[in-house]
């Protein structure tokens, strides 16, 4: 459909306005700013549940809209990052402009603007794709972790329209923080009362990892303590030994074995059920 040369005209007087440009020129200032208020990520973050795939990526700082994903065989929860289309990438962290557009094959021959310019646009490539490859080797990492976990995101809420498990965003944080890995935009997420369900014990002041009487190995029994309530396989205690397994390897037997007594709430059959009245 083509354009009217009375919208033309409108756009033309916009851009010939001051204030406007003005206007524009102050609203881009403000999303540099602040690229995350301005990204979707409080969008996910509003949804009840995320793919493996979206969660990982989200996880790892990138919006799964911007990603192109190529079929992958059945059996795979995890889709590996090097069968993702990177290029295209939006980092929540980064402004809206950040992602460039696909050159090819871009040599001087084939550019058509002048010897700085064309320097200037292998500086930008080579600092996005520095960027990009960080974030493509954290969520690497991220799924490499989650495939070989024993205990994993816990029972899953349902599936997509394309037969994914889908877990809930709290699933995801939770396992992020059972290993350690500092979501890059969580402490932004909590000045914005954005974090689905709650957000655990895990806030300072309690379990504050740079305290002087910080608690590790308590800290370590509440993050087996939810995963062993987020999974169903096994006894209690069995699910927080298998959990003690794969999170810390290194853990001497007699540590995992007093965690894993603290934690059993079922040391006794459980709790009695409660008698109808």
């Amino acid at each position: 459909m083509a354009i009217s040369r009375k919208r033309i005209a409108a756009s033309i007087a916009l851009m010939n306005d001051p204030k406007w440009v003005a206007d524009v020129l102050e609203r881009s200032e403000l999303v540099r700013a602040d690229p995350v208020s301005n990204s979707t990520l409080a969008y996910w973050l509003k949804l009840d549940a995320w793919t493996h795939n979206e969660g990982m990526l989200i996880l790892g700082g990138i919006d799964p809209q911007s990603i192109v994903r190529e079929e992958h065989p059945e059996g795979f929860p995890c889709l590996v990052p090097h069968l993702w289309e990177f290029d295209t990438a939006q980092p929540f962290t980064q402004p809206p402009d950040f992602t460039l557009e696909p050159y090819g094959d871009l040599s001087r021959e084939t550019y058509t603007g002048d010897d700085e310019s064309f320097e200037s646009l292998l500086e930008r490539i080579e600092e996005v794709n520095a960027i990009l490859d960080g974030h493509r080797k954290t969520i690497s990492v991220l799924c490499h972790v989650l495939d070989r976990s024993a205990v994993g995101l816990g029972d899953k809420r349902g599936t997509n329209k394309g037969r994914e498990a889908l877990y809930g965003p709290e699933q995801f944080l939770a396992w992020a923080q059972s290993i350690r890995y500092t979501v890059p935009w969580l402490e932004w997420a909590k000045s914005k009362a954005l974090l689905p369900g709650e957000t655990g014990p895990f806030s300072a002041p309690f379990f504050d990892a740079d305290a002087a009487d910080y608690p590790e190995l308590l800290a370590i029994a509440v993050r087996a303590w939810q995963h062993a309530r987020a999974t169903t396989k096994g006894t209690p205690k069995r699910r927080v030994l298998d959990y003690l397994e794969g999170a810390y390897p290194t853990m001497p037997q007699g540590s995992r074995d007093a965690i894993a007594q603290v934690v059993n709430w079922q040391r006794a059959g459980g709790r009695p059920a409660k008698k109808s009245s």
